[in-house]
């Protein structure tokens, strides 16, 4: 598209406004107009939209584990607590626990940049009453708006104006001059539905009805993973998925045992990259969260450190646990 193209279609009219009545004004003819946005689809936003589409996952620092025990009676989760900024390109630990209360016995946990998992959380609609069913279900709702709202804020808003949007009610409105170019727009719309904010959220509880654990991820989609009994997402989600399915955890494994699988597929990821070595440990049963405290920890990393041939004594877990109930410690 040659300066002189557009020089030439300029045209100069006269306009008016409550503060300023008459006044002249310079503008791009309709054909120039449509030539220049098509331009922009072309050669700005959809680059912009294909190199930072984030198709399996982007750059998920993080790892957050589930595990159902005990025949369905608990759950346990852990976390590191490294965080990504998106917009300064910077991952940190911090001080953030990564396990968040939606109700008592049910957590959320996500992986990705944070400011992204906390926007979702925040979207939510809930209240104390609701089941592990309901939660997942307005997680995923919420996913999929956020994901709307992340592309029509940084790509298509900026691009095409107040105008045209992505999310709201309704199909998007194409401006006239924009319906002559269904091709480039068919590229724009293919781009973004493939565009992944490479978050991925785990919501998992314990409630009257069932014990569930849910994993959401892109583009909004929920699935029920209590049939296989734990779930990992993050930098170091397979590392602990295959660490998990090695100790043969299932949902019949004791709470002592689950306790020390988990804290070692916890340990197990961190040699992904960008997985921190802090980690947050909890117990979820109907109706309460239950947190394990740094000296249960400790005896876990204890555990881990037998030496190669040896089983780790797990019944010394069993003073400590913060609920009641331990379980076959060799089971």
């Amino acid at each position: 598209m040659s300066t002189s193209y557009l020089k030439n279609h300029l045209i100069t009219a006269r306009s008016s406004t409550p503060w300023e009545p008459d006044y002249l004004v310079t503008r791009f003819s309709p054909e120039a107009q449509t030539v220049v946005e098509s331009y922009m689809l072309a050669e700005v936003v959809c680059p912009r939209l294909g190199g930072l589409n984030t198709e399996n996952g982007g750059t998920s620092m993080t790892v957050c584990i589930a595990a159902i025990c005990d025949d369905g009676k608990h759950i346990v989760v852990a976390a590191d607590r490294m965080l990504t900024w998106p917009m300064l390109n910077m991952k940190a630990e911090s001080h953030v626990v990564k396990i968040q209360d939606l109700v008592p016995g049910c957590v959320l946990m996500g992986s990705g940049p944070g400011t992204y998992v906390g926007g979702i959380r925040a979207m939510m609609a809930f209240d104390n009453s609701s089941k592990v069913e309901v939660l997942g279900n307005s997680a995923k709702r919420a996913y999929a708006e956020f994901r709307e709202r992340v592309i029509d804020e940084t790509y298509i808003r900026p691009t095409f104006g107040l105008a045209f949007s992505l999310s709201g009610s309704g199909p998007p409105s194409l401006p006239d001059h924009l319906e002559k170019h269904p091709a480039t727009m068919a590229q724009v719309f293919g781009i973004t539905g493939q565009y992944n904010i490479g978050v991925d959220l785990i919501v998992t509880g314990v409630d009257d009805a069932q014990t569930q654990i849910g994993w959401i991820g892109h583009p909004g989609t929920l699935q029920w993973l209590s049939d296989v009994g734990h779930a990992a997402v993050g930098a170091g989600g397979v590392h602990a998925m295959i660490r998990l399915t090695l100790l043969g955890q299932s949902p019949k494994t004791s709470l002592s045992t689950t306790l020390f699988n988990v804290y070692s597929a916890k340990r197990i990821a961190e040699i992904a990259p960008g997985v921190g070595s802090e980690t947050d440990m909890a117990i979820l049963s109907r109706q309460n969260t239950s947190w394990c405290d740094e000296e249960l920890l400790k005896e876990l990393g204890a555990c881990l450190e037998v030496p190669p041939g040896q089983e780790p004594d797990l019944s010394r877990l069993k003073t400590k646990l913060p609920v009641s109930g331990g379980g076959d410690v060799n089971s």
